[in-house]
């Protein structure tokens, strides 16, 4: 099982992610840090990969791209920008990064299919909220979103709890037992140490771990 920490940078800072509630995000508090430096927390975290959620560029506006480039030096990122378009995921195509398609800002099946050719391996994120899927064309359970996106060809997989991000309390992810096994799935939303045995039980891959890892409490 394979622990990844979750950065959320807004304005240029690391902050504490807490339900989706954006609005009320206040700076990151570490175990790794003196400061809210994203690119300092990154380099200090004794891990090789990161979830790296660009929340400027997922609302719409200026992407932290020399953050995201500096941190890109330093480990593996695994990048949700709120790609829409293909010519955005362009702009990290010489970083070290993984691109993260998420259902809260994809705009349509076209789209996805366009950038499904620009990178090897991409990670579909299924964005959840009171057991719906967030998206601005699709109204689907999040087992119902995973079947039509793995009829697509996608292999790789996030499933995002947003109503439990930031609590540390674990959603009932009740839909992975009926997933199929051969796909790569990573969780994240509330997740803690004591959650890890049971996820991997159900096949999981990879836990996004933001709240207790910054506590040190794994």
């Amino acid at each position: 099982m394979e622990i990844i920490p979750v950065i959320d940078i807004m304005n240029g800072k690391a902050v504490h992610a807490i339900r989706g509630e954006r609005n009320n995000y206040k700076p990151l508090k570490s175990i790794y840090s003196d400061i809210s430096d994203p690119v300092e927390i990154a380099e200090n975290l004794p891990y090789k990969r990161i979830y790296v959620a660009d929340l400027d560029a997922i609302m719409g506006d200026n992407s932290n791209f020399k953050i995201i480039e500096e941190i890109s030096e330093y480990k593996r990122v695994i990048l949700d920008s709120g790609i829409k378009h293909s010519n955005e995921l362009n702009l990290y195509r010489d970083l070290s990064i993984n691109p993260v398609i998420g259902t809260e800002t994809l705009e349509s099946m076209e789209n996805l299919k366009e950038n499904l050719q620009i990178s090897e391996e991409v990670f579909m994120s299924i964005d959840i909220k009171d057991d719906r899927v967030i998206s601005p064309f699709l109204d689907l359970t999040p087992l119902k979103c995973f079947e039509l996106f793995y009829g697509k060809g996608i292999e790789n997989f996030i499933f995002l709890e947003i109503s439990s991000v930031g609590t540390m309390s674990l959603p009932s992810f009740d839909y992975l037992d009926k997933i199929n096994k051969k796909v790569k799935v990573l969780v994240g939303g509330g997740i803690t140490k004591k959650d890890i045995k049971k996820l991997k039980e159900r096949n999981v891959f990879g836990v996004l771990m933001g709240t207790a890892l910054y506590n040190e409490l794994v």
